[in-house]
């Protein structure tokens, strides 16, 4: 199946448009995916939910603030669903919304990302985590580094690669380390 039929940003018809800055009419919005490491700098401000999710509307849909508070609550109430949607879902929710199946052990991303070299990476082959590994995890300074840490280790990415993550492919990774950090080997046998 074609990349473009897996994944398609989803567009949300704004019941009461609003004016742009340029007074030009805004009758849709665009829904395309936010990073991972956007929507972290967005958190670790610690905003209150409405100011993230304002944020998470202008790194998905380009809004300003100011646009941002044009809507009208029940388009802004829809806008938000999606977002959270876009946010804390993992890429298997898209999959399945595709009928795609995920190799657990070799996942595809659903936005593929630029590697270092040059080249698009489209899977990530993961790698179970040795009790040396996550020993030196644990040691890590807070939740955030922990978690980058183990991601590193268990993606072979460089942490500019991680960076370039959507956050539903960061959260369907984070997902799977979680079984490798917590679960049995019978879990993983039953899954073949």
């Amino acid at each position: 199946m074609p990349r473009s039929e897996i994944f398609k940003p989803a567009t949300l018809t704004l019941r009461w448009p609003i004016k742009d800055e340029k007074n030009n009419e805004i009758t849709t919005l665009n829904l395309a995916t936010i990073f991972h490491c956007d929507h972290a700098d967005v958190l670790a401000t610690d905003p209150d939910e409405r100011h993230a999710f304002a944020e998470f509307a202008r790194l998905s849909c380009g809004l300003s603030a100011v646009e941002v508070k044009r809507l009208k609550m029940p388009d802004w109430n829809a806008l938000r669903l999606k977002l959270s949607d876009l946010v804390s879902k993992g890429s298997d929710f898209f999959f399945d919304q595709s009928e795609i199946k995920l190799d657990p052990e070799k996942p595809q991303l659903l936005i593929p990302i630029q590697g270092d070299d040059g080249s698009t990476i489209e899977r990530i082959e993961l790698q179970v985590p040795s009790v040396e590994t996550t020993d030196l995890m644990q040691k890590q300074v807070d939740g955030e580094a922990r978690s980058r840490f183990i991601t590193l280790s268990c993606t072979g990415l460089s942490p500019d690669e991680l960076d370039r993550l959507s956050c539903p492919d960061w959260n369907y990774l984070q997902g799977r380390i979680n079984d490798f950090l917590n679960e049995t080997a019978d879990y993983f046998l039953a899954e073949t």
